[in-house]
């Protein structure tokens, strides 16, 4: 076992998905600020960005005559007299669209009063290839976006640091200034969540100054700011690259094209088909992949099988993809985005996972330092972009009684006992990872967070799972080296959050789900660090206050899994003060403690044949707050660096690497150890780890 950890985090990405509310778009960007923390990079020269990320294939040479002669003096000055941030937007656009910098390939709207149709998001400026809403639409879409740009008025809300010092953080940390950070991040995971890319290029323009921006999963490159009025020549010709770059260049995933007609309806029918068919398990999220509100195009997703000795250079097959279940909610990180889609030659029905996994062991990071105000240098993170393919999965939702959710609960607790003994954690145990296959067997799934103990590895600076199902113990302590007995512990509280949304607890209010959600946050220096554990450490102290299940062996289940952890958690208190056996063994003793309260109750008859209810406590959306135009950010952090976990899998993994290696967050006119070479994809064996036990 490594004796360092990454410290637990409360991520927007980690903690949205489960949530008993419904974030407003405020409410995400403020939780995206925290979340961004480290992944700003720059100052980087702007002319050295222009060359390095923006210099056309096609050859084309810079028109000169028409960049030197460009000129932004119409657009007004914060010193000027009765003017308003939205006094920029038209001529800013004015001045884009018009002097002959842009072909008629694209086009830049002022969207500042038009709200996107599903996020409600409202960048200032955005650009298009067409109109960016036609005659049947009275509202623009991400997924048909170009680029965003957010203007700013006052210098008070410049949301990066101005004297370059390569010890400081390159964020500013006022209030306006997180807030602009947190706003531009929220446009960033609103574009990629919609669209297929390796990365995305924005501009950020505040006053008289604009800084380009360049995010991908690796963190986000800023440059140094421009006085667009001083030297006009650098705005202008960022805009005049942007327009020469194909979608490659401009960072549109080639291996993700349009779905034609045929198949579009190959998905369509292989859904309806599903549904019909009476004999089979119902999906209850199945219809959102059909996406029919049009916030997301078909999409042809070319997939390379594994090479194996049989067939070593294997050709790519094609999935026909629309919408993900769940978005991801943060522009940097693993951006895990789930599908179902189909198989365009099969014509079966599957599950895709499409996300983005770091490739190598993060570097050491001292988070001490940054409490006594010292930067260290540090470096983010190589990302490679993989899909996979697996078998029709279900959701804990689909479960058709208790017993059938008990038993998915106690199939994943023997995989993790399993796991353990090849020397193998999961670390993310949640209501989205425990699922079950079309016979009602449980599997647990996506090990993307799983680690390989007893193998050297540096920490990464943070770790996140989901949030609502970690142990008490991680909950109250984010520097706690995870051990078997949290994964344990996670698949109690995920029982126990499932029973509560789905199965008949008469007189129970809902309040019990607060415990889950509970995160506090210690702001030390420049760390954060969130805990939550009370509302969890209190529902197993007072049996009293327990939720009142119909089920009576649901019930008594519950209470019996609550006296466990309760025992364990004083054995824990009173091992402190030295009165309890030191020999004991929790690691080794307890697991298959808790397997055979499982195996005990579900040998018993009396279960409910079909007592399973459609949700009781959706989330709301908390009406203290409101949205604003200016909206928030959401970012997913990531685990630390660890060993592939190797098993089973369909299909190979297609690879993108994110275009930054190693990257210092410093400030200085050089690129900070990047690697300029051009994305190109990269074929590699990840196998997923897929357990079904009966």
């Amino acid at each position: 076992m490594p004796d360092t950890n990454s410290p637990n985090k409360h991520s927007l990405q980690g903690s949205t998905r489960f949530s008993s509310t419904v974030l407003s778009a405020t409410e995400k960007k403020e939780n995206l600020e925290g979340d961004m923390t480290d992944f700003w990079v720059g100052a980087l020269s702007a002319s050295l960005f222009l060359t390095e990320f923006m210099t056309p294939a096609n050859g084309a040479a810079a028109p000169d005559d028409v960049l030197d002669a460009v000129t932004f003096e119409n657009v007004p000055q914060e010193s000027q007299s009765g003017v308003t941030e939205r006094d920029l937007y038209e001529p800013l656009v004015e001045a884009f669209n018009g002097q002959g910098i842009l072909s008629d390939r694209i086009r830049f709207f002022n969207t500042s009063t038009k709200k996107e149709d599903k996020t409600k998001l409202m960048p200032d400026i955005t650009c298009f290839k067409s109109l960016p809403f036609g005659p049947q639409e009275q509202n623009w879409k991400w997924y048909r976006l170009l680029i965003w740009v957010e203007v700013k008025l006052h210098k008070r809300f410049e949301t990066f640091i101005t004297n370059f010092d390569p010890t400081k953080l390159l964020p500013h940390d006022s209030a306006v200034s997180r807030e602009t950070q947190g706003q531009l991040a929220l446009y960033a995971a609103a574009q990629l969540a919609r669209q297929h890319r390796l990365f995305l290029l924005s501009l950020f323009v505040c006053g008289d100054y604009a800084r380009f921006m360049r995010w991908d999963r690796s963190g986000v490159i800023v440059t140094e700011r421009v006085n667009y009025r001083e030297q006009p020549r650098l705005l202008a010709e960022f805009l005049w690259r942007f327009d020469q770059l194909d979608d490659h260049e401009l960072g549109i995933d080639p291996t993700a094209r349009p779905a034609t007609e045929d198949e579009k309806k190959f998905l369509r029918d292989a859904i309806t088909e599903n549904q019909n068919d009476k004999t089979r398990r119902k999906h209850p999220d199945l219809h959102k992949a059909l996406d029919e509100a049009g916030d997301y195009p078909f999409y042809s997703i070319s997939v390379i099988p594994t090479a194996s000795e049989s067939d070593p250079t294997p050709i790519a097959r094609r999935y026909i993809v629309k919408a993900p279940i769940h978005p991801p909610e943060s522009p940097v990180g693993r951006a895990t985005r789930a599908y179902y889609g189909v198989d365009a030659d099969t014509k079966e029905l599957v599950c895709l996972k499409d996300y983005w996994r770091p490739v190598d062991n993060a570097q050491p990071s001292d988070r001490w330092l940054e409490v006594a105000g010292y930067r260290p240098r540090c470096w983010l993170r190589t990302y490679r972009h993989h899909w996979f393919v697996q078998e029709l999965l279900y959701p804990l939702t689909s479960a058709v009684n208790s017993k059938e959710l008990v038993t998915a609960i106690h199939n994943a607790l023997e995989c993790i006992i399993a796991a353990k003994k090849a020397d193998v954690l999961h670390r993310d145990v949640s209501a989205g990872n425990v699922m079950l296959n079309k016979n009602g067997q449980g599997v647990l799934n996506d090990w993307d967070h799983a680690v390989v103990l007893n193998v050297g590895r540096a920490s990464a600076a943070l770790r996140t799972g989901t949030w609502q199902f970690i142990s008490i113990l991680l909950g109250q302590n984010p520097l706690k080296i995870h051990n078997i007995l949290d994964d344990v512990e996670s698949c109690f509280w995920v029982l126990l959050y499932q029973a509560i949304h789905h199965m008949p607890c008469p007189n129970t209010s809902g309040k019990h789900l607060k415990m889950f959600d509970e995160c506090k946050r210690r702001h030390i220096g420049k760390v954060f660090l969130e805990t939550g554990w009370n509302g969890k450490r209190h529902y197993l102290s007072y049996p009293s206050g327990s939720v009142q299940f119909e089920c009576m062996l649901l019930k008594t289940l519950i209470r019996k899994l609550s006296f466990h952890f309760e025992l364990y958690h004083r054995y824990l208190a009173d091992l402190e003060f030295g009165i309890v056996d030191v020999k004991r063994n929790p690691e080794k003793e307890d697991p298959p403690k808790v397997l055979a309260i499982f195996r005990d109750a579900l040998e018993l008859d009396g279960w409910p044949e079909r007592d399973a209810l459609p949700d009781q406590y959706p989330a709301f959306r908390n009406t203290a707050t409101s949205d604003a135009p200016s909206l928030k950010r959401a970012a997913e952090e990531d685990v630390d660096g660890e060993s592939d976990v190797f098993g089973t899998v369909s299909e190979a993994v297609q690879v993108q690497e994110t275009r930054a290696a190693k990257r210092p967050r410093t400030q200085s006119g050089a690129p900070p150890g990047v690697t300029f070479d051009p994305p190109s994809p990269v074929i590699t064996v990840i196998p997923h780890h897929l357990y079904i036990l009966s």
